[in-house]
């Protein structure tokens, strides 16, 4: 007998990048906005704890690092992770999950030198925001 998972869909926006994981491949990421699959929070001053449907822990951020959070349903053919989800984030940031080339790198030092706002760059690298903002964290360079 298979049971239907109650977990939604949390996106956890954040003041800075941070680390989380890809609940789907279990990679460590770094970005402004992670999403979860949860069924309820326990927060207090330090920390917010974020659990599945059978109590097992799937995130755990500082409390005063969490901008906002934002539930929604999750669309059954668009689980997150799944390879349909990733073609439409591809289809919207024609560069995500694609591995950072030397060449964008330069590129984004040269944006970041000329001012461009990160929203641009993201435009301008086929990425999302947080994409822009994580690399930027990753080289050294100011958002």
């Amino acid at each position: 007998m298979t049971m239907k998972s109650l977990n939604s869909k949390l996106s956890v926006w954040f003041y800075t990048p941070v680390h989380g994981a890809d609940q789907a491949t279990g990679d460590d990421f770094i970005s402004t906005r992670h999403v979860v699959l949860a069924f309820r929070v326990s927060q207090d001053l330090k920390v917010a704890t974020f659990f599945g449907d059978t109590g097992e822990v799937v995130a755990k951020w500082p409390t005063d690092q969490i901008e906002r959070l934002v539930w929604t349903e999750l669309e059954s053919e668009l689980q997150v992770g799944s390879v349909a989800w990733r073609q439409k984030m591809q289809a919207d940031f024609p560069s995500a999950y694609e591995p950072w080339l030397t060449e964008e790198d330069v590129q984004l030092r040269a944006e970041v030198h000329q001012g461009m706002e990160v929203s641009n760059m993201a435009s301008a690298n086929g990425r999302g925001e947080g994409a822009i903002r994580s690399r930027l964290l990753k080289l050294g360079l100011p958002d």
